[in-house]
């Protein structure tokens, strides 16, 4: 295949040299019904370019195949039977992989690490998750993957399943043995779903060697610590490991992520990829160099050398692994769609919760509708939102309340 080939550019090109005349959606008509406050900040081509693919870029009935081919190029690109373009990111295309593996009230292995969009897919198709344990490191408070033989045991208790999703890389960058569950899942005939960000391999050279010199860097400066494959992977840990979450432990600043988040921002217009109790992140992609680079090491300097200001960090209630975890009484869907009443946090405890509870970044729920809430996780949620934890999904974001079932309804 001409990998030099670019179907859907070259269709976008056509259609504005013809000058065609769109009487179809979308309605700004490629910019021409676009707010002028709008088009001042955004520019004119992000709406030329917002284009239907078939009465669009392509006839009604898609006889030039614009979609079809650049779809197979992806494809034959990375070595896939077959790939799908979608929208939304892949929020959206991991909902579309889940409703093909599984429908209403059938069964999906899912690693109990799932990024938030995984538990709106489970709640969009009534598909019933039976959740895989991660590898606690509780000395780190960090979670792994599930490994190979956690999924062997979850198919042999619940041989049903229509298959298993796992999330690799995390965003800390902790890597699934994907080699190994994919042969779990394959052995019964089952699809495994990796929800995972790949790139081709001439950017990445490049972008590989930059990440480990900015680790390097880091790593030199007072007070923070990157964690790195030594961190991560081993026995009872992760398989492998991504260096492009660069992913700086505060400990020893003795400040809180949430705040040197806030720092990097306010002094130095530095946005962190994700921040927590005790760690902030830098992803770096193959889009940076070393103005980038640069900048970020500067305002890491001065973050330690401010480190006073940060201090004392504030207490969060970290649960011990085997406390985080929480039963699952319900489907997800069938809490979130079911009768509920909003409780203060210091009566929530062994009710069951409606709402999905996600700290974010990075997105990973502590708390899933359906699950029966535990003490320990509330006081985590409680003192994580009083040092500066952001709870997006929350009905009530401050959590003075939580969202649960009625009693006797929806549970099992």
């Amino acid at each position: 295949m001409d990998h030099m080939e670019a179907p859907v550019l070259e269709a976008l090109a056509r259609y504005h040299r013809r000058g065609a005349l769109p009487f179809t959606p979308p309605g700004h008509k490629q910019g021409r019904g676009a707010d002028p406050e709008v088009v001042k900040v955004l520019g004119d081509e992000v709406f030329r370019t917002d284009l239907l693919a078939f009465g669009g870029l392509d006839d009604r009935l898609g006889s030039g195949r614009v979609l079809e081919r650049a779809e197979a190029l992806m494809a034959d690109a990375v070595r896939a039977g077959h790939t799908f373009f979608s929208t939304c990111g892949s929020s959206l295309s991991v909902k579309a992989a889940m409703l093909a593996v599984a429908g209403p009230h059938e069964t999906l292995l899912v690693g109990r690490d799932a990024h938030k969009s995984v538990v709106s897919g489970l709640i969009i198709s009534g598909v019933r998750p039976v959740w895989v344990e991660p590898e606690w490191d509780g000395a780190r408070h960090i979670a792994h993957p599930p490994s190979a033989a956690s999924f062997e045991r979850t198919f042999d208790a619940c041989p049903e399943a229509r298959g298993a999703l796992v999330t690799s890389p995390t965003p800390y960058g902790s890597c699934a043995d994907l080699a190994g569950i994919a042969e779990v899942c394959h052995r019964r005939g089952r699809p495994l779903i990796v929800d995972e960000a790949l790139g081709g391999e001439e950017l990445l050279g490049a972008a590989l060697r930059r990440a480990h010199a900015v680790r390097e860097e880091i790593e030199a400066i007072g007070g923070l610590h990157v964690d790195g494959r030594a961190d991560y992977v081993g026995p009872g840990l992760a398989t492998d490991f991504d260096p492009f979450p660069v992913v700086i432990d505060l400990t020893g600043l003795g400040a809180s992520g949430y705040r040197a988040a806030d720092w990097l921002r306010d002094h130095h217009d530095v946005n962190a990829h994700l921040a927590d109790h005790r760690r902030i992140s830098a992803q770096l992609t193959h889009a940076d160099d070393t103005s980038t680079t640069g900048a970020l090491l500067t305002a890491l300097r001065d973050l330690a050398g401010h480190a006073d200001e940060l201090r004392p960090a504030p207490e969060v209630a970290v649960p011990a692994p085997g406390e985080l975890r929480m039963a699952q009484s319900c489907l997800p869907r069938d809490a979130h769609f079911g009768s509920v009443a909003d409780v203060p946090l210091a009566r929530a405890a062994g009710r069951v919760a409606a709402e999905m509870i996600t700290p974010y970044p990075p997105g990973i729920p502590a708390v899933l509708p359906g699950e029966v809430l535990k003490q320990p996780v509330l006081d985590y949620l409680r003192t994580g939102v009083k040092a500066g934890m952001n709870l997006p999904d929350a009905a009530d974001p401050g959590l003075d309340t939580i969202r649960v079932l009625v009693e006797g309804t929806g549970a099992d």
